[in-house]
């Protein structure tokens, strides 16, 4: 599931004028939260060039057979289960040390400012609010599912087609021009 999802918000961003490479794996230095060659896999990488260059590293979380994310899963940890899980939303040291390997990685310049985001399909009722907040807190952003709603629609009255199933479904949805029947 969490594939398809991926597979959403990279189209979505695309539309968007993005580029996108997916599954980006970037190896980090050591520090407190990991040992030296630690891998770190990065969901998206939305790179936007032009008068107003930015980068953004997406990390994706379907939560769809779940109760969703709850927002204690964005605090420093007190579990090793969300030690590794969340680690690049609760560790600042991590989020610079991602955003130089990535520098490095695609060869462009450190002036292009970057946001780390989390793209979920389902929060918590009683977390969605503490979630934005802890995100906002660290300079984060949050795609939830009025931006996914948000952005299909963009995606359904541009006029251009791509023969992907998140065009197919924004279209059935919310395209502007079709006629529903009830």
């Amino acid at each position: 599931m969490s594939e398809a999802f991926e597979d959403v918000v990279a189209t979505l961003l695309q539309a968007r004028g993005y580029l996108v490479a997916r599954n980006l794996s970037l190896v980090l230095a050591s520090m407190p939260s990991n040992k030296a060659g630690d891998r770190c896999e990065i969901d998206i990488v939305a790179v936007k060039l032009g008068a107003t260059p930015e980068i953004l590293v997406v990390e994706c979380k379907s939560t769809f057979g779940s109760d969703g994310l709850d927002w204690t899963n964005f605090a420093p940890p007190t579990s090793s289960r969300r030690t590794h899980r969340y680690r690049m939303f609760w560790s600042k040291p991590m989020r610079d040390q991602i955003r130089s390997e990535l520098i490095k990685h695609l060869g462009i310049t450190s002036s292009i400012p970057s946001t780390f985001c989390l793209a979920s399909a389902s929060t918590q009722r009683t977390s969605h609010k503490r979630i934005r907040a802890e995100l906002r807190k660290g300079q984060m952003r949050l795609f939830d599912q009025a931006w996914l709603r948000r952005e299909m629609r963009h995606v359904a009255g541009a006029k251009t087609y791509s023969n992907s199933i998140t065009h197919f479904v924004s279209a059935l949805f919310y395209h502007p021009e079709r006629k529903r029947y009830a």
